[in-house]
């Protein structure tokens, strides 16, 4: 028994060297497989964000773009200046807070506009009534000169029969 087992241990050894070298070269595939499964991760992820960063900047910029318009309008709104034109484009979110404003700038032309025709309408009816008054006061100059003349002829007549009467009794206390 020690004879055969002096003869298996050469064959144990040659074994466990086979074995061995089979564990290494196993882990020599491992390492290159998981080597080649990084750079392929890696590569993939380059290619994924090569192409997910211009979207997700194209899809800000899709977003951004109509929201800096519309505080522009918004800001030339509320300064007065309402003679821009709005134009609305797409049919999100954006587009309606555009069509909103634009619908705002409208109204608030027609109000102007309004305002503005109302205005004048006082300004004319004013310098009507200005008018008016001065017809009225230049009447009633006339109607006060008039009334002078009147007065002055009434107190001559007055004094024409004052002096006729004195005159009738002067020829009557001498006749």
């Amino acid at each position: 028994a020690k004879k055969a087992m002096y003869q298996a241990e050469p064959l144990l050894d040659q074994l466990a060297t086979r074995v061995q070298k089979a564990a290494e070269d196993r882990t020599a595939d491992v390492r290159a497989l998981a080597t080649t499964q990084l750079a392929l991760t890696g590569g993939l992820a380059l290619l994924v964000l090569g192409v997910l960063v211009p979207a997700l900047w194209v899809t800000v910029r899709s977003i951004l773009q109509p929201l800096e318009q519309a505080i522009a309008i918004a800001h030339r709104v509320a300064d007065g200046d309402l003679s821009q034109r709005i134009a609305v484009q797409g049919s999100r979110e954006v587009a309606a807070l555009l069509g909103a404003l634009s619908s705002m700038q409208a109204s608030l032309r027609a109000l102007v506009t309004d305002v503005q025709q109302a205005a004048e309408a006082i300004d004319t009816a004013s310098a009507e009534v200005a008018q008016g008054s001065q017809d009225l006061s230049q009447r009633s100059e006339q109607a006060a000169a008039d009334l002078q003349q009147t007065a002055s002829a009434v107190a001559q007549l007055t004094e024409a029969v004052n002096d006729s009467e004195r005159a009738a009794s002067e020829v009557a206390g001498l006749a």
